[in-house]
């Protein structure tokens, strides 16, 4: 077993357990390519009010010192009873002296260099402190201690020998360094010694490969068929492939995909997870964490852009081959995604249903893909609020949405072009581009028409959050994180709501159970405005028109 002095065994030692006790920005050390025994008095001397550095040691025993500024040739030796001996021809310096303060700060660094080599594992400003308390020196400044501390740090690195490479390395100083002490000293393992058998046991590694030989198991695990999941993974796999180091293997951008979409999936908790895929639990959290934020940011441009003029047109012309409601470009409604209490958030997130939750308000299409969301408010505010406090609400209250012109309703060539509307229920305020429904029960036959033609249009939202929430199942537990976590987690299943509906359509499976919320008259908020309402009352006209009455709208009347 090799040997090693006193020093090296306490700087391996620091380097093993107290460096995690340094709260200082870690600096680079450039490695060594030799190994010296430097003396205890290898600091630098003050001459004469000039500063002397340790320049080598000579074969006698002596120390040679030379002159800190690069264009002076002075140097000198000093003997082994620490006297000094001028060896240089010149002995005047090229430059002038150092001034008292700085002579005083280089006698304080001096000291404390000394003392921080011997001892190790004492912090930097603690012995700064003792020093200035045993010798009532009170004429450094704050920038003077930041030196200090700097020559201190610097003084520690050159003694340390290099950090270990691999492993393998660690545990050979470990050994070495317990024989030396002759105390049995416990490592801490990375991991646990379960999660060492996920190379070979973990289920990624068992049945990711056997499940692509089963389209439809594989479409059951993953939500998305093989061919979303290839595509899916090509847009990401370079966010998601960690370096390869020498201390470890990363984890595979496959299984990082596989955790975060199983995840979403089945809405389990992560200790479940990590004894499926045999990972720590933080590993896991910090997994989804980062595998949801890089869905948002690759799919959401591709997915979920902002709609462009003619997106809008389209967005209507869809609406009212499937619903009959002309000029509609969207349906607008808030849902509650329930949530675990956040730490000291008071009744914050404490809605009208009685339990805590986030509030996804979103704007839909005619084919159940969400176009604009806004997450992450309190569960106690209402949606209109909601509404009114986004970016969006903000630029349609103000007419500045980018839809199209004004246009003739279908079937309406001479009449007045109205504009395009955004349907919601009764708990949005009315606006000229959002309509909503006529509140209370006792309504004309011509207003329960129109509200029951509303009603339909307006049912797309409702049932792309169904959508969502079955295909998605992490919707029907609450969620078991942090509001900002719950954030990303929301917009990344949004987006994937998106990329699948667009390339697998969507299974019987996904709207099985697939119930509207119960529906309850809600009060309306604030007065409209007089334009608002002429649209509205223009909408009724039209479909209570005899040349857009549809066979079967009546029955709402009874």
């Amino acid at each position: 077993m090799n040997q090693i002095d006193d020093i090296e065994a306490a700087s391996l030692l620091y380097i093993l357990y107290k460096r995690r006790q340094r709260k200082t920005k870690k600096k680079t050390v450039q490695p060594r390519r030799y190994w010296v025994r430097l003396p205890l008095n290898w600091l630098p001397i003050l001459v004469d009010k000039f500063k002397f550095s340790f320049h080598k040691l000579l074969q006698n025993g002596q120390h040679r010192y030379k002159c800190t500024k690069r264009e002076c040739t002075v140097n000198l030796k000093v003997l082994e009873n620490e006297d000094i001996v001028w060896t240089s021809s010149n002995l005047e310096h090229k430059h002038e002296a150092d001034e008292e303060h700085k002579i005083e700060r280089q006698i304080i660094s001096n000291n404390l260099k000394r003392k921080a080599t011997e001892n190790f594992c004492e912090r930097p400003s603690k012995l700064l402190h003792s020093y200035l308390r045993e010798n009532n020196t009170n004429a450094i400044t704050t920038k003077d201690v930041t030196y200090i501390k700097h020559n201190i740090f610097q003084a520690r690195a050159s003694l340390r020998p290099n950090l270990p490479r691999s492993r393998q390395e660690v545990l050979i100083k470990f050994k070495i360094l317990t024989a030396c002490i002759g105390e049995p000293i416990q490592l801490r393992r990375w991991f646990h010694p379960l999660n060492l058998k996920r190379p070979r046991e973990g289920q990624f590694q068992v049945n990711f490969m056997a499940r692509r030989s089963y389209p439809e198991e594989f479409y059951k695990y993953y939500r998305m068929t093989i061919t979303s999941f290839d595509v899916l993974f090509s847009l990401v796999q370079k966010d998601l492939t960690k370096q390869l180091t020498c201390l470890r293997v990363p984890i595979s951008p496959e299984e990082r995909l596989t955790v975060t979409l199983r995840y979403l999936a089945t809405g389990t908790n992560f200790s479940a997870l990590h004894f499926d895929f045999l990972m720590g639990v933080s590993r896991i959290s910090n997994i989804i964490n980062e595998t949801c934020d890089i869905l948002w940011k690759i799919l959401q441009p591709r997915e979920m852009s902002v709609p462009t003029t003619e997106d809008w047109l389209q967005i209507s012309k869809s609406f009212y081959e499937k619903t009959q409601f002309p000029n509609c470009v969207g349906a607008v409604d808030g849902k509650h995604v329930r949530l675990e209490c956040p730490k000291n958030s008071g009744s914050q997130y404490f809605n009208y249903k009685h339990f805590y939750s986030l509030i996804l308000l979103a704007i839909c299409d005619a084919d159940y893909c969400f176009r604009i969301i806004d997450v992450g408010s309190y569960g106690k505010e209402s949606d209109c609020n909601v509404f009114k406090k986004s970016v969006f609400g903000k630029n349609l209250y103000a007419d500045k949405v980018n839809f199209p012109p004004d246009n003739v309703l279908p079937g309406d060539e001479e009449g007045i072009p109205q504009p395009y509307v955004i349907v919601g229920d009764e708990s949005f305020a009315l606006n000229k581009h959002l309509l909503r429904p006529f509140p209370g029960k006792s309504l004309n036959d011509q207003r329960r028409v129109f509200n029951y033609r509303l009603s339909r249009a307006r049912q797309n939202i409702e049932y792309t959050f169904g959508i969502l929430s079955n295909k998605w199942r992490i919707f029907h537990t609450p969620i078991l994180a942090s509001p900002d976590f719950a954030v990303k987690i929301i917009k990344a299943t949004c987006v994937l709501n998106n990329f699948v509906r667009r390339r697998d359509s969507f299974s019987a499976e996904d709207t099985f159970n697939c119930k509207l919320e119960d529906y309850s008259i809600k009060k309306g908020v604030g007065n409209a405005s007089s334009e608002a309402k002429e649209v509205r009352e223009y909408f009724v006209n039209y479909i209570n028109s005899p040349g857009n009455i549809l066979s079967w709208q009546n029955k709402v009347i009874g």
